[in-house]
């Protein structure tokens, strides 16, 4: 069996990985939105990098990015809970949906990174199947939305790095890197 290893810099760490599997390359810290109005929202305290084999490309989930991680429907709940493997796997998913139309990767790139992630995540075949014919179908909704509230504003910021010193975290703007 053949072993695929590259070593490259991405947001200034050296990683080394194969470029043909999917890979989480760097976990981040991810937390309640505690300050959000909405229940239901998750906030990125220090940068997520995922290494995406379909796009050959890293993609990279910046501090202080919002997100709900995964919005399934109260009555699928039953069936696939919010609390499961799929979470992590949505993290790029709900970044490709955020970003600003001008992104050259389309709904359907992004759907299949979501895919792909639920897989490398160990994700259930039928319950990946599930959730990407779902967001397959109705995520249309949310991905034409685009340019909602896709960073967490100054003050609060400034409220998590007092309530947390101990992650000497920076409130500089998050920033999306192109991928």
């Amino acid at each position: 069996m053949i072993s695929l290893s590259m070593t490259k810099e991405i947001a200034g760490q050296v990683f080394n990985f194969n470029p043909l599997k999917d890979q989480i390359l760097k976990r981040g810290l991810l937390d309640t939105y505690s300050l959000s109005d909405k229940s239901n929202e998750w906030i990125v305290l220090e940068d997520y990098i995922f290494w995406s084999a379909r796009l050959q490309t890293p993609i990279i989930i910046p501090r202080w990015f919002v997100t709900d991680l995964s919005s399934v429907p109260r009555g699928l709940r039953w069936l696939v809970s919010v609390n499961e493997r799929h979470r992590l796997a949505s993290l790029p998913h709900d970044l490709g949906y955020a970003k600003e139309s001008g992104d050259r990767h389309t709904k359907h790139d992004w759907d299949n990174i979501l895919k792909d992630f639920c897989k490398q995540q160990g994700v259930s075949w039928w319950k990946t199947g599930l959730i990407y014919a779902s967001v397959s179908m109705f995520g249309g909704f949310a991905y034409k939305r685009g340019n909602r509230v896709m960073f967490a504003p100054m003050e609060h910021r400034e409220w998590y790095r007092d309530t947390y010193p101990k992650y000497n975290l920076n409130t500089e703007a998050g920033k999306f890197l192109s991928v």
